[in-house]
C-alpha cells in the first residue's frame, strides 16, 4: 500500500451520489508530501465528494495547526489553520489541471487528492509569519541585528552590502594551522544540507558537488533543482556541527 493510497477516490466506481471522508494529517503526512512551505503539523481534514452528472464536486474542510519557521528569528512557529476549499473534477482523455477543473483520465478513473490537502493549507497561511512580541528567539534575533545594514559595509568604499539571495551551506570547516587572519579550510565537495534565504523567507535545501572543479548543485528537499530569485547572491559556509542550533552566525544582510 502506497503512502497516499487512502487519499484516492475511484470516481468511476463511486456507488453513492455523495461521499464523506475524514483524515488526521500529522507530521508523517507532511513529511512524506515533501512540500517546501512546511513539514510538520496536526490538521483534521474532512473531504466531501458529490457527483453532479459528469462533474465531481470536492469540498475540503481543514482545521488544525502547522509549524513553519518564524520570518524574524527562524525558530519553529505554530500557526492555526481553518479553511474550506472546493475543487471540480471530471473524467476525460488526458490529465489536466487549469486551476478550476481537474481532468482525470477516464481509463484510470482514480483521483488522488493528497497534494491538494497540502496545497490548500499552504494557501491559507499568512504572508508574514512571526512570533508574537517578546516570543522570538532572542539569541538568534540578536545575531541577525548584529549583522544588520549598519554592520554590513563594503570594506573598500564603506557602502552598505545588500543581497537578495543567501545560501547557507553546512560543510566541514577547520582553522588553518598557523594562519593569523582567522581563515578556514572549507570542504565543499560531497553533499550536505543548508538553507536558501530570499525576500525574508527561507527553505531547507540540499547541496552537492562531485569535485573541486564540478558545478555546485542546489536542490530542494524533494530533489528538484532549486530556482534562485534574480538578484545578488551571497554564499555562507557554516560548520556542520552548528546545524540545527540557534548559534549559527548569519554573516549577511538580506536586501531587496
Amino acid at each position: 500500500m502506497g503512502r497516499f493510497d487512502k487519499y484516492n477516490v475511484d470516481l468511476k466506481g463511486l456507488k453513492t451520489a455523495s461521499l464523506e471522508m475524514e483524515f488526521d494529517l500529522d507530521n508523517a503526512f507532511f513529511g512524506d508530501i515533501e512540500g517546501e512551505e512546511f513539514q510538520k503539523g496536526a490538521v483534521k481534514a474532512t473531504v466531501t465528494v458529490k457527483k453532479n452528472r459528469d462533474v465531481y464536486d470536492f469540498t475540503f474542510v481543514l482545521d488544525g495547526v502547522v509549524v513553519v519557521p518564524c520570518d524574524r528569528c527562524l525558530d519553529d512557529l505554530e500557526i492555526e489553520v481553518s479553511t474550506e476549499n472546493s475543487l471540480k473534477v471530471k473524467l476525460g482523455d488526458d490529465y489536466a489541471d487549469d486551476g478550476d477543473v481537474v481532468i482525470v483520465p477516464e481509463q484510470d478513473g482514480d483521483f488522488n487528492f493528497a497534494w491538494y490537502l497540502y496545497e490548500f493549507i499552504a494557501l491559507a497561511l499568512p504572508m508574514r509569519r512571526v512570533h508574537a512580541p517578546g516570543k522570538c528567539n532572542h539569541e538568534m534575533t540578536g545575531k541577525l541585528k548584529k549583522h544588520s545594514p549598519d554592520a554590513s559595509d563594503d570594506a573598500e568604499n564603506g557602502e552598505q552590502l545588500n543581497f537578495r539571495n543567501v545560501l547557507i551551506l553546512f560543510a566541514d570547516t577547520r582553522n588553518i594551522e598557523g594562519d593569523t587572519e582567522g581563515r578556514l579550510d572549507v570542504t565543499v565537495t560531497g553533499s550536505g544540507d543548508g538553507y536558501y534565504v530570499s525576500d525574508g523567507r527561507y527553505v531547507p535545501i540540499r547541496w552537492s558537488r562531485a569535485s573541486d572543479t564540478a558545478e555546485l548543485v542546489i536542490s530542494g528537499m524533494g530533489g528538484e533543482r532549486l530556482t534562485i530569485n534574480r538578484g545578488k547572491t551571497f554564499i555562507s559556509v557554516v560548520n556542520s556541527s552548528l546545524k540545527g542550533t540557534s548559534s549559527v552566525e548569519l554573516n549577511y544582510k538580506i536586501g531587496n
